[in-house]
């Protein structure tokens, strides 16, 4: 079975940096064509045409915890 890989790094505040609003239940650490790196909400994620996997960017979904957990890239 694989490690489980979690975000260690604070988040903005404000949540999405696009959209100054909370994550959701998804958050992304992608670089979005014309934007560059960040961390996005779904909504951002997918109106940038956003990709996963190395180089690319991560997929998190929130935990009952409150860690995010990588779930794809």
């Amino acid at each position: 079975m694989a490690e489980k890989t979690y975000w260690l790094s604070p988040l903005p505040a404000t949540g999405c940096q696009l959209r100054n609003k909370p994550f959701g239940e998804v958050m992304y650490d992608a670089n979005l064509p014309g934007i560059g790196w960040g961390n996005w909400c779904q909504e951002t994620f997918e109106q940038f045409g956003g990709k996963l996997g190395t180089g690319l960017g991560q997929k998190y979904v929130l935990q009952d915890d409150g860690r995010w957990l990588k779930v794809e890239g």
